[in-house]
């Protein structure tokens, strides 16, 4: 399934990076948008939900049976820890990378269970990071298609409707991607900070170039502003659409190919 997931990502991706290009040039924005444009955005945009719902059900099922037991042997403990390979991925890429045991407590408000704290957070951050990014996507979902009627000929949006259908979906969008790889990165690293440097990691590199991605999408959904204007060559906010949605779409495109190149390395899901 995480192979499936990685595809749908992977695929949704090029869609993006391609959209986003030619959404560029003004010729293709003013007179082809709806082709070059829009139904690449709505076919990346529906691949993305597609890939982000497998996520959601891989976060559910990497809950085992042990969690929800009143007590946990050392043995069965680490079992648990090195389920995934995501854990096991970081903590052998430097002696330095901090083990969270039960002594610690890292999770203050997970602690008070009857399991391990740390093991039992990562997973539900995960599931909550996935499910963040899954409805993310949806309304995404909601954005792509009303793009897809607004530019098809003889149709004129109304800016009330054009508010809601596709700009508060953009911003809205961006706000839940950004939070839900925030999410994603506390569960793989046991950590909220975005500054850590663990490069031989794959769980660091897909984290990574998830948060970057989703952070490249809000940017150019929420900056409005003409920065050095090309008329006649390329639309007036082309370098906000080009740090955010193609610079963001490369960074997912790059993420769910490590990840897709880890699974054919290592076996399949």
């Amino acid at each position: 399934m995480a192979y499936w997931a990685s595809l749908m990502f992977f695929l949704g991706s090029i869609l993006f990076v391609e959209g986003s290009i030619c959404s560029l040039f003004f010729e293709l924005h003013t007179y082809h948008s709806e082709w070059t444009t829009s139904v690449p955005y709505a076919i990346g945009s529906v691949m993305f939900s597609v890939g982000a719902f497998l996520e959601v059900l891989l976060s559910i099922r990497s809950f085992p049976d042990e969690y929800f037991r009143d007590n946990i042997s050392p043995s069965q403990q680490g079992l648990l820890d090195e389920e995934d390979g995501w854990d096991d991925d970081v903590q052998s890429t430097s002696s330095t990378v901090p083990r969270h045991d039960k002594q610690e407590k890292p999770w203050s408000w997970a602690a008070s269970m009857q399991v391990d704290s740390s093991v039992l957070t990562r997973h539900w951050l995960e599931l909550i990071g996935s499910t963040m990014i899954f409805v993310g996507a949806v309304i995404y979902n909601v954005l792509c298609f009303s793009m897809v009627y607004n530019s098809a000929p003889g149709t004129n949006m109304s800016p009330k409707l054009h508010f809601f259908l596709i700009r508060v979906p953009n911003v809205t969008g961006g706000v839940l991607f950004v939070s839900g790889s925030w999410f994603y990165w506390a569960s793989a690293h046991h950590t909220w900070n975005p500054f850590i440097w663990y490069p031989k990691s794959t769980a660091w590199k897909v984290s990574l170039a998830n948060y970057l991605g989703s952070w490249g999408f809000f940017l150019g959904a929420a900056v409005r502003y003409a920065f050095f204007p090309l008329p006649g060559v390329l639309v007036p906010n082309w370098l906000e659409i080009f740090i955010g949605f193609t610079i963001g779409a490369l960074m997912f495109l790059a993420g769910s190919y490590t990840c897709i190149y880890e699974i054919a390395n290592n076996g399949p899901d």
